[in-house]
């Protein structure tokens, strides 16, 4: 799963709503140009009613979600009902960044006001998960110049652009107006993201120069062709031809209008981003100091980004050695049977590079490089999700409603996009789960099997769409997904996948094993890079020797996202073992569905609130 936002809001359509307008009944100001800013929390000491408890945290967090109009639409949250935020940009200004932190620590300091101790097990976890969520975006504020807003993949040189082309709806002549209004505001929030580059730059922040290279010649090809070709446009024409209602004069004043917004407003922006880049280029740090303990700051952040995405205590240090004694012992088995089937060499990249040509260009692993070829790939993806929809009925009471489909990554992205993607669906049900696979380069199609349960079944897909659709929990407990808990489901449900037998042949199974390997080797990657000061080469050189690859692009991703990929094997690990908890406490009275339906059906959370919960259905099922 990729890390494009902290959260999603996935919950039903007509319960946020008239949750929204009952906290709001008058909009709140908005800045001229983008957004709304966080307004200042009430005094709230002293308040020990459950049920008075539980509107305000959700009042505190849907306030906060108001200053994120692109968010808001990503997340579909009016349905096909009128957005008032849908002619906006989020502001990404110093000014409303600073008032976002003081509301978080103001909420912060409300939720630790309240009297809990009448809330049941269920709404405490809720209130510590909101608690927690405040809390880091709290921590957060003392690095709020060292991250990198633009960067390869889902910076927001494309992020701007996924919001127009696959967030931003046209159900109406309204919708369709808020995508010009919103065109034309792409002067101003480029304007805001070249003021914060600016900012972290005088911070010692500037993105390294390799990845600066990729972001330059990602938005030099996205405008390198003239407007009615872009895909911002063409997306426009396309759903407004489709729209029922509106006259064909109608429809050709609002395309002219695009057109001409996209020639006097979006490209100018483009080219002026690309003109700051160009003029700080020969400031980039080389390929020797791409992490972040380069920052002033940096080993400060660092901590502060193990601590957000593992959402536990661990030290880079000790996620290092996790990760060692993790490849370690992934190695062996993977070297017993590779060495049984005839390859060998001198290390274990050797080894597995020779596996890997002996089945490089076999037509039964892999896929023509042709039109007929990628629609192939698209095909058995959605055959293997079928598959594994067949089969987890035994370990599975819960399945979600949401429909999940497979696209390619679109053009535009596809150079600095990962190999796969999952996109959660609208909570208003008009856009399915989209699992996205970049065929810049075709699969292995041993590698399929264990990408599709990771990215849709059993996992994102599945956990996030059942967080969705829950009836019983809190609002914001169904918006927050912490990164750990994601990510290690995911990877969880890779491992599930061996017991139901979906790996049924022995590639699959050696692809299966090579796929948590290179899970295992990003804990060691990211704190080589981040913490002990490893160049670029020298993390391409540990990937090459002991998972068989320089995995350049995967490298890149950990340098541009710090941390994100701690969050994969801590989470998986976590799962196992409280999974193991859960049977030797309970005995014959372990139940695996029950023990899914825990997990899923209690939202997202913090590993440590993870831990608590599993204790207490342990606890509360031997009393019975």
């Amino acid at each position: 799963m990729n890390s494009k936002v902290v959260i999603f809001l996935v919950i039903a359509a007509a319960a946020i709503f008239g949750v929204w307008l009952a906290f709001n009944p008058t909009p709140s100001s908005t800045t001229a140009q983008t957004g709304t800013s966080a307004s200042t929390t009430t005094a709230t000491t002293g308040i020990s009613d459950p049920a008075k408890i539980k509107e305000l945290q959700e009042n505190l967090f849907l306030n906060f979600l108001k200053t994120d109009p692109e968010q808001v639409s990503q997340l579909r949250l009016f349905g096909n009902q009128p957005d008032p935020t849908g002619d906006q940009l989020t502001d990404l200004s110093a000014e409303a960044q600073q008032k976002n932190f003081d509301y978080a620590k103001n909420a912060l300091a409300e939720i630790r006001s309240l009297d809990r101790s009448k809330l049941s097990f269920e709404d405490e976890t809720g209130s510590e998960i909101l608690e927690w969520f405040f809390d880091d975006i709290s921590r957060g504020e003392a690095f709020a110049y060292d991250d990198y807003p633009v960067s390869p993949g889902f910076g927001l040189q494309n992020a701007v652009v996924t919001l127009m082309t696959d967030y931003h709806e046209i159900h109406s002549r309204q919708d369709a107006e808020n995508y010009v209004a919103r065109l034309s505001k792409f002067g101003t929030k480029f304007d805001q993201i070249t003021d914060g580059l600016k900012a972290r730059a005088e911070h010692g922040n500037i993105l390294p120069k390799t990845l600066l290279d990729i972001v330059l010649n990602d938005m030099k090809t996205l405008i390198s062709t003239e407007p009615a070709k872009n895909p911002i446009y063409l997306s426009f024409v396309r759903r407004l031809g489709e729209l029922q209602g509106i006259s064909d004069q109608d429809k050709a004043a609002l395309t002219s209008s695009v057109e001409q917004e996209m020639t006097q407003t979006v490209y100018p922006a483009y080219q002026k981003l690309i003109g700051y880049l160009q003029s700080i280029e020969s400031n980039a740090p080389g390929d020797d100091q791409v992490g972040v303990w380069r920052f002033p700051d940096g080993d400060a952040y660092y901590a502060y980004l193990v601590r957000h995405n593992t959402t536990t205590d661990l030290t880079p240090e000790e996620l290092h050695q996790i990760g060692l004694s993790e490849v370690a012992r992934i190695q062996g088995e993977l070297t017993e049977t590779l060495t049984g089937m005839g390859f060998k060499g001198a290390n274990f990249g050797e080894i597995y590079r020779n596996y890997r040509a002996s089945i490089q260009g076999d037509p039964n692993f892999n896929y023509p490089d042709t039109d007929a070829g990628r629609a192939q790939v698209l095909a058995d993806y959605k055959g293997l999700i079928d598959e594994a929809l067949s089969k987890v009925g035994s370990v599975f009471d819960l399945t979600p409603k949401a429909r999940i489909e497979v696209r390619a990554v679109p053009p535009y992205q596809q150079d600095s996009a990962p190999g796969a993607y999952y996109d959660p669906p609208s909570f208003d049900g008009s856009r399915p789960g989209v699992f996205y696979v970049n065929l810049a380069g075709l699969p292995l199609k041993p590698g399929m099997r264990t990408l599709t349960y990771h990215e849709a079944v059993p996992g994102h897909y599945f956990q996030i769409a059942i967080e969705q659709e829950s009836k019983s929990l809190p609002i914001f407990q169904k918006v927050i997904i912490f990164t750990a808990h994601a990510e290690g489901w995911a990877l969880y449900s890779e491992k599930l996948a061996r017991s139901l037998g979906l790996y049924a042949d022995p590639y699959s199974k050696i692809s299966n094993l090579w796929s948590e390997l290179f899970r295992a080797a990003r804990l060691v990657l990211d704190t080589g890079i981040h913490y002990k000061r490893w160049s670029m080469q020298q993390a391409m050189d540990y990937a090459f020797e002991n998972v068989g690859f320089q995995l350049q692009g995967e490298i890149i991703r950990y340098i541009s996202i710090p941390g994100q990929a701690l969050s994969y094997k801590t989470g998986e690990l976590k799962f196992l073992e409280l999974r193991e908890r859960a049977k030797k406490a309970l005995g014959d009275k372990f139940d695996l569905k029950e023990f899914h339906n825990l997990i899923l059906g209690s939202g997202g959370m913090p590993l440590t609130t993870l831990e608590k919960v599993v204790d207490h259905y342990i606890q509360t099922k031997q009393s019975k």
